[in-house]
């Protein structure tokens, strides 16, 4: 009777190419949603805010008040 039926390990095997699927699925889905999106990280007013910030242009109230302005848009 050998060959017939699917044993414990047939099982396992099935649930863990299952949850490599569903990994990748995920995986991808996430990299997709990203590149559409656009969102590779600061913008550039954002890093020009972050410059002045950092060379003493602009105090700490003002730096907090333009990145909350930022964050809205």
């Amino acid at each position: 009777m050998y060959g017939y039926g699917a044993g414990p390990q047939d099982w396992l095997l099935m649930l863990a190419m299952m949850a490599v699927m569903t990994v990748l699925t995920v995986v991808a889905v996430v990299a997709i949603v990203r590149a559409v999106r656009g969102d590779s990280g600061p913008t550039e007013a954002r890093q020009a805010l972050d410059y002045r910030y950092a060379s003493g242009e602009v105090s700490t109230e003002e730096y907090r008040e333009r990145m909350e302005q930022l964050s809205k848009r």
